[in-house]
């Protein structure tokens, strides 16, 4: 491996836990006893109002899903993570730019003109610049995204931990600046900061409630206890795209409420969120989605954990791309280009849409 890509793995492995307050031990990033092989389960769920979020890399990933998909994903949850098209095609600009430590003076750094990877180079960007040139690679990328619909009423949410070393908070105020030139009107707009968290935090369950506001108008409505069984891994490889370089595990996992099994036959369909993990964290740890488990089980919401994979050479820390490991030749930072990895025709928006598309086939009788 590269010493550029060393360096870039250990600025990009604390984007795995730090966010979520779980340590990296590989002993906790465990599946639940369930096939990878079993099939995605066809659950006939709600076809529309999809949800995204994601925690660090996977918090840049859940906002391209949906910009991607603006018609499916009505809203979207980020946690540490940062502007859309941050990186611009730019694993460097990806590592210091966009991730850089808090602390410092920040100021504009153009793309690819790092002297370094040391992480003492990192520059953030200001909340302004990296929301006008996220605004600015949004129109290059039109032809490429689903937006016929307007987008005033996605409903966006914004967490970050006060005693967070990874993300500078110019990342999301720039995402809230980013949505908001885009159109959407600043009631959709949740941004809140808690102090470090303890496993099973209640901020997930929080922004579940947010981006799902009709299926919980009571504030009565509690969280109910999250099934071990509503957990299980399934088979990811018929999604996998014809080409190499995906950047797809084999295995990923889904959590069911009881209420949205296909022996329930409910008479709603149930809706759908997806959550996309951080880096190295190739399979999530289910004590850290407690919270958005319970929530899910109370709401009749399943949720959707797709699993990015390690590749040595361009994606070490098996980061959801945010920079174009998965469609090279990267666009370099010329927000002139749509950027491949961002667009509707993505390898990743296409495979983990065509998931969300299965567990909304009708379920079986």
């Amino acid at each position: 491996m590269s010493p550029f890509m060393l360096s870039l793995r250990r600025l990009l492995l604390p984007l795995c836990c730090a966010a979520l307050g779980v340590p990296a031990i590989a002993g906790d990033n465990v599946l639940p006893d369930a096939s990878p092989e079993a099939p995605l389960p066809a659950l006939g769920a709600s076809p529309s109002g999809w949800t995204a979020s994601g925690t660090g890399a996977g918090g840049f990933m859940a906002v391209q899903f949906q910009v991607a998909l603006s018609d499916k994903v009505r809203g979207v949850g980020v946690q540490g993570g940062g502007a859309f098209n941050c990186a611009g095609g730019s694993a460097r600009s990806a590592a210091l730019t966009c991730t850089c430590p808090v602390g410092g003076d920040t100021g504009f750094a153009p793309l690819g003109l790092m002297s370094g990877i040391d992480p003492a180079h990192c520059m953030v960007m200001p909340p302004a610049v990296m929301a006008r040139r996220s605004l600015d690679s949004l129109h290059a990328l039109s032809p490429h995204i689903q937006a016929r619909r307007p987008v005033r009423q996605v409903r966006v949410w914004l967490h970050s931990y006060a005693e967070d070393a990874t993300f500078a908070p110019a990342g999301l105020d720039s995402v809230a600046r980013f949505y908001r030139g885009r159109g959407t009107s600043a009631s959709h707009i949740q941004r809140i900061t808690t102090s470090a968290p303890a496993i099973g935090s209640r901020w997930q369950g929080d922004m579940l409630r947010w981006l799902h506001p009709a299926a919980s108008p009571q504030v009565s409505v509690q969280p109910l206890a999250p099934r071990p069984e509503g957990l299980r891994a399934f088979d990811q490889r018929p999604f996998h795209p014809m080409e190499n370089g995906h950047g797809l595990a084999d295995a990923g996992l889904i959590y069911v409420p009881a209420a949205c099994e296909p022996a329930s036959r409910p008479g709603a369909a149930c809706r759908v969120h997806v959550h996309f993990h951080g880096c190295a964290l190739e399979a999530p740890d289910p004590r850290g989605l407690r919270s958005l488990h319970a929530w899910a089980e109370s709401l009749r919401i399943v949720v959707l954990h797709p699993r990015a994979a390690a590749e040595p050479t361009r994606n070490p820390g098996a980061c959801w791309d945010f920079w174009g490991a998965s469609t090279p030749p990267p666009t370099g930072g010329n927000l002139l280009l749509a950027p491949a990895y961002a667009r509707a025709d993505a390898p990743q928006i296409v495979a983990v849409h065509d998931m969300l598309d299965a567990v909304t086939r009708p379920a079986p009788r």
